[in-house]
This record gives C-alpha cells, structure tokens and sequence, in this order.
C-alpha cells in the first residue's frame, strides 16, 4: 500500500521546513542574565565581561538582560519605576 500523493506532498513541506529551522541553543549555549538567571533573548543580551578560569582554562561570558538589567532586587527597571 502507498501512501496518498497529499501525504506525501505535506511530509515533503513538513521536511523542507525542519531543515530550514534555525539550530536549537542548549545548555550553556543559551544565554542567561549573570543577575537573575533568567534566560534573555539574544538580540537583547548586553556583555558585561569575559572571565577565564585559571585551573581549568575554560572561558565563561557573563550577560545581562533587560529582564533585571542589574539591579539589586531582579526587578525589571521599568517594573521598579512604577513600585515606587
């Protein structure tokens, strides 16, 4: 029995699309904010500074986001305009 040509036309545009997705971010790939952890999206993440770790070698990058953007009690900045 072979599958109907319909099925066959969607599981080729079903295909098509997860090659054209864009590659998946896991594990310490994805960006998270140094502050609150929260993850950030990528456009919106802003350097703060490389560190190297002297006994392993291994290079760690901090980030922040504009989920805390830094701030003491993790509060969104536009979030802690308004408690006060």
């Amino acid at each position: 029995m072979s599958p109907s040509p319909e099925l066959v036309k969607q599981v080729a545009e079903e295909y098509k699309t997860i090659l054209g997705a864009p590659p998946i971010m896991y594990g310490v790939t994805i960006p998270t904010c140094h502050f609150c952890g929260q993850v950030i999206k990528h456009e919106e993440k802003v350097h703060i500074e490389t560190l190297k770790h002297e006994a392993t070698g291994l290079i760690v990058q901090r980030f922040q986001g504009g989920c805390c953007a830094g701030t003491a009690n993790g509060a969104p900045q536009e979030v802690r305009g308004r408690l006060r």
